[in-house]
């Protein structure tokens, strides 16, 4: 017969428990039963006591030895007295039934008595190494004589046994029929428990198809049941391990950078297809080679890569290097060397990680571009400012005199050309802007059809070029400032024009584009109309193509070197992309891409005004650190027919704008320049003129500013822009629209 190791376990257990419960219960039912038994027998000496007191009262009074003798002599056959003793107050013993001589401890006990006992009492004393529990009785209050009864303790203890005795067969019945019960449960425990143990042994061996042959409708039953489906999801989960693995690979082999593993030795034992491409060899022409013999990098250390990560149990790092592939192609990459570890962390081997980093080189020079025009708007927006202050003056002083006074044709002449000179100027200076941290776009909800369209045939108009324009009617709106994007075009298809003396064809394609997935584009993602520029020209050569948008380069005799780096820094300032791409030969195509916004366009405000009678004139209060601005300005306005009060800071405008009210003479508009050097300007002033008066109706005016105040003007409280260099006719615009009531800016930026 097999005892299965669950019974001797449940057996140990049990065993252990019933000696605990004996032991426990022996030791309780010891002290409970000494208690009873004691008080059992002391009752009982008191009975006897009772007995003695009360058979012949005046024996005990007259203390008449014999008869006290022959009366106790008789209670000694009462189970378990040991003894009887009866002495006076005195303590002088009268009867006793000690043979042949009363133990000295009793003798020592009775010559210690001082005071008359008058109530029971007993003690537990120790004669002749018997212990007995001696119960005194005072008879008559203790006048008469004293009685002492000595119980056995031997009895009581005895007695005690005896029960204890019954009691711990009682306790091994039990145990013993405990043991029979389980030994039978647990026998039909057993047999199908020894089956379930078989089955997950053949499990652990991975025979998943076994069966166990166990069909109860218990736990036992469950429980093999359990296994099986355990088992079956075990064989799923493996299959599924295995197949994950097998996807492991393959996404190793997708993975968009190059993997190669090695063993100990450098031997090449993985690699995946990034790695193959950028080698440009197959997978069976890399494995079982040395890295090194594999893996050309034009790097001193390249030999030594693998060799460093495995014996040095360290990463190796070269942050840009070249790989030389198989076909002759050089690609940039970096490269990271890793050791492989097994569980006892022990070398096994590297895996090599190379990384085309043509794209972040790319990143480099966006970002190098992007610092450049930084640096130039730096100096161009502080040239700007000045230059378009002076524009300002000029273009308003050739207008005063052309307007007020009757010239010679000749000096009229000259003065148009002066005029005309001061415009084209001042497109110079919106370049400059360009480039100007201040240089902002002033944006608008707009499409791009029209705007394309008139560009293309206003530049394209009476030459030799032919053009194409694919610009669907769905195109989504973007929200951009008009003047700068038609620039962006403008400045594209007149290179394109120049690039094709001979002419040829230009191909401008719109469409809608979502940017879902992060790829090499330098875009968030989200919503994108993205638009093209081709053209037939003899190409752009590839050494030049990292270096067109950089300002003053040019490669045209005669040119400026700012056209495309106007174009790269609007694109930018708009959040949106341009990128190139060129072969010599055949054609250049410029790729645009603008964000969309859902957005809707606003109503622009239209207006056309130069005189104005009396009973429309304004009170213009114009606020500038130039004292040649304000002069023209101030003479400009008046020609206009409108009363004007200038001030040098936003101190005096506010100033002279209280005073006014105090005298109820409110004025109509106040023009701020934005920029004061050591006094306060515009973007302060419209705050502190706003608390003196909320109605007041301020306009921004700048050739230049470091925040973005004109872009986004009516967010600090401006009702309009006027920017600088501005002519007459824009001036006077803006006051017409100003006393119309409503916001005039989208006419005149």
């Amino acid at each position: 017969m097999i005892i299965s190791k669950l019974f001797k376990k449940i057996f140990f257990y049990i065993l252990i428990m019933f000696f605990v419960m004996v032991v426990m219960s022996t030791l309780y039912s010891t002290f409970i039963l000494r208690k009873d038994m004691i008080n059992e027998y002391i009752s009982k000496a008191h009975a006897i006591a009772n007995s003695i007191s009360m058979s012949l009262p005046e024996v005990f009074l007259n203390a008449d030895a014999s008869v006290i003798q022959s009366i106790i002599d008789q209670y000694l056959q009462v189970e378990g007295v040991g003894y009887v003793l009866v002495h006076d107050d005195k303590g002088n013993i009268l009867a006793h039934t000690f043979v042949p001589f009363v133990p000295q401890i009793m003798k020592y006990h009775h010559d210690n008595i001082h005071n008359i006992q008058t109530s029971d009492s007993y003690s537990f004393i120790d004669i002749d190494n018997k212990r007995y529990i001696d119960i005194s009785r005072p008879i008559l209050a203790g006048k008469a004589c004293i009685l002492h009864i000595g119980m056995k303790m031997d009895v009581i203890n005895k007695k005690i046994f005896l029960s204890l005795l019954k009691i711990q067969i009682c306790n091994l019945m039990i145990f013993v029929l405990t043991i029979f019960i389980i030994y039978k449960l647990i026998n039909k425990l057993s047999f199908p428990l020894l089956h379930l143990t078989d089955y997950a042994h053949k499990l652990s061996r991975k025979e998943f198809d076994a069966n166990v042959q166990i069909e109860t409708d218990d736990e036992i039953g469950d429980l093999a049941r359990t296994m099986k489906n355990m088992a079956n999801e075990l064989k799923r989960y493996i299959e599924e391990l295995y197949r994950e693995k097998e996807f492991f690979t393959v996404t190793l082999k997708s993975i968009a950078d190059g993997v190669i593993t090695t063993d100990k030795n450098r031997v090449i034992q993985f690699v995946n297809r990034q790695a193959e491409k950028m080698l440009a060899l197959d997978d069976d022409s890399i494995k079982g080679n040395i890295f090194s013999d594999v893996v050309n990098l034009s790097t001193e250390v390249n030999k030594s890569l693998v060799e460093q990560a495995i014996n040095k149990a360290q990463i190796v790092e070269i942050e840009q290097t070249v790989l030389k592939a198989h076909n002759g192609n050089q690609i940039p990459v970096s490269c990271r060397v890793a050791p492989i570890y097994d569980r006892t962390s022990h070398v096994l081997g590297a895996v090599a990680i190379l990384r085309d980093i043509s794209d972040d080189l790319h990143r480099e020079i966006e970002r190098t571009k992007a610092e450049k025009l930084d640096a130039l708007g730096i100096l161009a927006g502080g040239i700007a400012h000045d230059f378009n202050n002076r524009l300002t003056v000029i273009m308003n002083l050739v207008e005063l005199i052309r307007r007020t006074a009757t010239l010679p044709h000749q000096v009229e002449k000259r003065l148009e050309g002066i005029y005309k000179t001061a415009l084209k100027a001042r497109d110079l200076a919106k370049q400059l802007l360009t480039f100007a941290r201040g240089g902002a776009p002033i944006k608008e909800v707009s499409t791009l059809q029209n705007l394309i369209k008139d560009v293309t045939e206003f530049v394209l108009a009476g030459s030799n070029i032919i053009y194409e324009l694919n610009l669907p009617d769905d195109l989504w709106l973007v929200e951009i400032d008009e003047s700068q994007i038609a620039q962006v075009f403008e400045n594209l298809l007149v290179n394109a024009k120049q690039a094709m003396p001979g002419g040829g064809t230009i191909i401008i394609n719109a469409k809608n584009f979502e940017y879902r997935k992060n790829n090499s584009l330098l875009l968030p993602l989200g919503k994108y109309v993205r638009i093209s520029i081709m053209d037939t020209g003899p190409g752009i050569p590839e050494e030049n193509l990292t270096k067109i948008f950089d300002p003053y380069f040019t490669t045209k005799t005669g040119g400026s070197g700012l056209g495309l780096a106007t174009v790269y820094s609007i694109i930018k300032k708009h959040d949106g992309l341009i990128d190139v791409t060129s072969r010599v030969g055949q054609g250049t195509c410029f790729t645009i891409y603008l964000p969309a916004t859902e957005k809707q366009p606003e109503q622009k405000v239209q207006s056309s005004i130069y005189h104005v009678d009396q009973d429309s004139s304004l009170r213009i209060l114009v606020m500038d650190d130039e004292e040649e601005i304000l002069e023209v300005v101030s003479d400009t306005l008046e020609f206009l027919g409108h009363t004007c009060m200038t001030a040098r800071d936003g101190q005096e405008m506010l100033h002279i704008y209280q005073k006014a009210m105090k005298r109820g003479e409110v004025f109509d508009a106040v023009i701020m320049d934005m920029t004061v050097p050591g006094g306060m300007g515009g973007k302060e002033a419209i705050q502190k003129l706003l608390q003196i008066d909320p109605d007041a109706v301020a306009i921004a005016s700048s050739g230049y500013s470091h925040d973005d105040v004109i872009a986004n003007y009516k967010k600090y409280g401006f009702k309009a822009v006027l920017n600088k260099p501005y002519t007459m006719d824009e001036l006077a615009r803006i006051l017409n629209v100003i006393r119309g009531g409503g916001d005039g800016l989208t006419a005149l930026e």
